[in-house]
């Protein structure tokens, strides 16, 4: 089972993916989403990001170059 998160005519849906159409579920992906019984064709769909995320997490891999210039 695949699950996908697409826009279709401004609306965003999110459900499982198979056969070139999405059956739409509502809730939360993580908390036991359940189908709304509504099928759409993936023809006109804009892929969305599975998930929106909350946060973002970046990392500082040249901390000791930045340390020593700026005499940290």
């Amino acid at each position: 089972m695949r699950w996908g998160r697409v826009a279709i005519d401004g609306r965003v849906y999110f459900g499982t993916v198979s056969d070139g159409q999405i059956d739409v579920h509502e809730g939360s992906i993580f908390d036991s989403p359940t189908r709304t019984g509504q099928r759409l064709a993936l023809d006109n769909a804009q892929w969305l990001t599975p998930i929106v995320p909350g946060k973002f997490l970046a990392l500082w891999n040249n901390f000791h170059a930045a340390a020593h210039k700026f005499g940290w």
